[in-house]
């Protein structure tokens, strides 16, 4: 069970890498809005598309469980150092 404080935090790194992941899709396409594609070839479709943004996303879902977890291993060391220090 999460303590509000670690909700709020989990919300803020979540809302973060959305942020940066449409950052990066608008960078992209500012950049891209002016060129036209080689050939009709080298413009990927809506499958490639969606399928580089699901390894997108599974690799960001790696990224916050891992941050997850050492953010709870964080708070379970510093639980042990404050009981040995206290008590």
């Amino acid at each position: 069970m999460n303590t509000l404080n670690e909700q709020d935090w989990q919300r803020l790194e979540q809302e973060a890498v959305l942020e940066n992941v449409r950052h990066a899709f608008v960078d992209s396409n500012d950049k891209t809005a002016d060129q036209e594609p080689a050939s009709p070839s080298a413009t990927p479709d809506a499958q490639a598309l969606a399928v580089m943004l699901q390894d997108q996303l599974e690799a960001i879902n790696a990224e916050i469980g891992y941050n997850s977890l050492y953010n709870s291993r964080t708070v379970h060391y510093t639980s042990g150092m404050q009981a040995l220090l206290i008590g």
